[in-house]
């Protein structure tokens, strides 16, 4: 008699972050960080603690606003380690701000992509990895790819969608960056309260994937534009639960984020564990036309 058993584990579906509010930039072309004119943005991601060869996740990102134009220029540099693979992302993009009202403004981004998929050769063992047409197919592979953005956004809310890989949708087959569609609503309170509140509801389709999020986060104000820290709690489809903890100094900000599959990986992990740092440079001059203006 044979048995035959099976089982599915989800890592993230398109490499992202838990603290992807605080920096939208980091999932959308479009988003705007208009508040100060320069933006530096880092975050390590170490998924499934103890598991190895679990994914990890680098993001980096530059951003600088041109208040007079209404636009921003950016980079980001994404990097996604997973068992003897590697991805890199490194997009650069433009984005050109309307404003539709005395409240409303609406963003519009474009990004374009070099992608590289990558195997680490010392940890493979292959029967003809001697052979050039091994390495020149499966070792080493780039691409050019695209994103776009939009987003739509008053003192108190916030829709976004993007896309990326927008290439991709136009090949017969490509698995390594799938085409993905991401979209958002976020809502903040923005009162002269000590405490505010806020959340927000996301969805990821990934290739033939989908997942969403929802997220409520409690700020503790410091001054009527600048809050001291954050405490947020998320659930993630597919039994996932995590915590998000941030401090604010002046420019600079941090975020801890720690989430908890409730899923078979349970019993072979400790969860995941995130840190992001966002620097803002004030070149002496904060932008007129920025979100938290009323």
């Amino acid at each position: 008699m044979y048995i035959f058993m099976s089982f599915e584990i989800f890592a993230q579906t398109y490499p992202r972050l838990n603290n992807y509010w605080d920096h939208l930039y980091s999932l959308n072309p479009a988003a705007i960080n208009d508040d100060y004119q320069c933006t530096l943005f880092a975050s390590s991601r170490q998924q499934w603690l103890t598991f190895e060869g679990a994914p990890r996740t680098y993001i980096s990102t530059a951003t600088v606003y041109f208040d007079d134009y209404y636009t921003q220029l950016g980079i980001k540099v994404m990097s996604e380690p997973k068992g003897v693979t590697d991805k890199l992302d490194v997009s650069l993009s433009y984005s050109y701000k309307l404003l539709l009202s005395q409240n409303w403004r609406m963003n519009l981004g474009l990004g374009f992509n070099f992608q590289n998929f990558s195997y680490d050769v010392s940890q493979l063992i292959y029967p003809t990895a001697d052979n050039p047409m091994f390495y020149e197919r499966q070792l080493n592979t780039n691409q050019i790819n695209s994103n776009l953005g939009l987003e739509l956004y008053d003192f108190y809310w916030k829709f976004g969608l993007s896309a990326h890989n927008i290439l991709t949708a136009f090949k017969k087959e490509n698995n390594l960056f799938p085409f993905t569609s991401i979209s958002y609503v976020q809502y903040r309170q923005r009162n002269s309260d000590w405490v505010n509140w806020g959340g927000g509801i996301s969805m990821f389709q990934y290739g033939n994937i989908f997942q969403s999020e929802i997220i409520f986060n409690a700020f503790v104000k410091k001054t009527y534009e600048t809050d001291q820290f954050q405490l947020g709690l998320f659930y993630r489809t597919w039994h996932e639960i995590g915590l998000i903890y941030g401090m604010n100094f002046e420019a600079f900000n941090f975020r801890l984020s720690y989430d908890y599959n409730m899923g078979l990986i349970r019993y072979h992990s400790l969860g995941t564990a995130e840190l992001s740092l966002t620097y803002k440079f004030d070149f002496g001059r904060r932008c007129r036309n920025c979100g938290w203006i009323r």
